[in-house]
């Protein structure tokens, strides 16, 4: 799924801003995914 961050963030229901390749993002894609999202 190709997504832009706020369509991202808009799914996930989240208010941070992240930019794909940012140490950040993949810590919340991480995040999400160890919260079963």
């Amino acid at each position: 799924m190709n997504l832009s961050t706020e369509e991202y963030c808009a799914l996930t229901n989240l208010t941070v801003t992240v930019r794909p390749g940012d140490d950040d993002y993949e810590e919340l894609d991480a995040w999400l995914r160890l919260r079963g999202q």
